[in-house]
């Protein structure tokens, strides 16, 4: 099912190939977090995420203008499926470790 939320643009333009081929870009490099390719004539969008939120899109919004042209922008969302915003760190996969201080005391 669908609600209103929030996905990040990154591309907008005529050229199909290039839209495939930023959407493949992000994929490889943000497995986790859901990409789609949509046509407005005269132009396809990619947009990525999923987020209830604006706030919960600016995270990652921050960090992909270092890489992408994006903006935040108002769309129907997959609410069945959570948004997996990569941590602070988003060039090294999750390893499952914790950030928290070791415990020195024993």
């Amino acid at each position: 099912s669908v609600t209103k939320g929030y996905r990040i643009q990154i591309y907008s333009g005529p050229d199909r190939e290039v839209a495939k081929a930023t959407k493949i870009s992000f994929m490889k490099r943000f497995p986790s977090i859901r990409s789609y390719i949509s046509y407005e004539v005269p132009y396809y969008k990619v947009k990525v995420g999923d987020f209830k939120s604006r706030q919960e899109a600016l995270e990652l919004y921050r960090y992909l203008g270092k890489t992408y042209t994006s903006m935040v922008v108002p769309s129907l969302i997959n609410n069945k499926i959570p948004p997996k915003v990569p941590s602070s760190n988003f060039d090294s996969p999750d390893t499952g470790a914790s950030n928290a201080p070791a415990d020195t005391t024993r």
